[in-house]
């Protein structure tokens, strides 16, 4: 399942990410460097993408 969300500030960005049990990757799309590396650090995911996406399964297998 893939879902597209707008939040209002970083806190929230890694509240949201904070939210999902599964945690399987996140995208943060940014001009702030800073900003990006501390949503990596706090979100608890195991593939991060800083404006590009990150690959998924294959949803045709």
């Amino acid at each position: 399942m893939l879902s597209v969300m707008r939040v209002d500030d970083l806190p929230a960005a890694i509240a949201h990410a904070n939210q999902s049990q599964y945690g399987n990757g996140a995208v943060i799309f940014r001009s702030d460097g800073g900003a990006a590396r501390t949503f990596a650090r706090y979100a608890p995911c195991g593939m991060i993408g800083v404006n590009v996406g990150v690959s998924g399964p294959d949803s045709a297998l």
